[in-house]
């Protein structure tokens, strides 16, 4: 078992129909124990469900994912979930920042990113991201 749980919060700008196709498959991750998934349910989400432990929350203005709570968690389930919003709706990349505390040293927080894209969920340095996004903007 591992010992640290991780911490992250990101807000992804969605439409209203994006806001509700992802709060409907989150329920559908959420429920598969009492309603079978459909055959339909998206492929790529399925080996990660296990591990959903984050939470989703939705405002007029703005889509929020959250994980605080103090279990042993993953980011990758996250990470795969956006990514599937990423493709689904040909959204921007995102870089989620996220910190994992470790139960020996509980007040030591460490720092990671995770690049998201259509193609990838790989962690990445601020740096690494910073020259990648710089070297695909146009700037004069």
């Amino acid at each position: 078992m591992a010992n640290y749980h991780v911490r992250f919060n990101i807000t992804i700008p969605l439409t209203d129909e994006q806001k509700e196709y992802a709060i409907e498959t989150y329920k559908k991750v959420k429920n598969r124990e009492k309603v079978p998934l459909p055959e339909d349910f998206p492929k790529e989400l399925s080996e990660f469900m296990d591990d959903w432990h984050f939470t989703l929350n939705s405002s007029e203005h703005a889509f929020f994912i959250s994980d605080n709570s103090q279990i042993n968690t993953s980011i990758y389930p996250v990470g795969h979930f956006i990514r599937h919003l990423i493709k689904t709706f040909h959204l921007p990349p995102v870089l989620l920042q996220y910190s994992i505390f470790h139960h020996n040293s509980p007040d030591k927080e460490e720092i990671i990113y995770l690049e998201i894209t259509e193609k990838v969920v790989q962690p990445r340095s601020s740096d690494e991201w910073l020259i990648k996004m710089g070297s695909n903007a146009n700037i004069k």
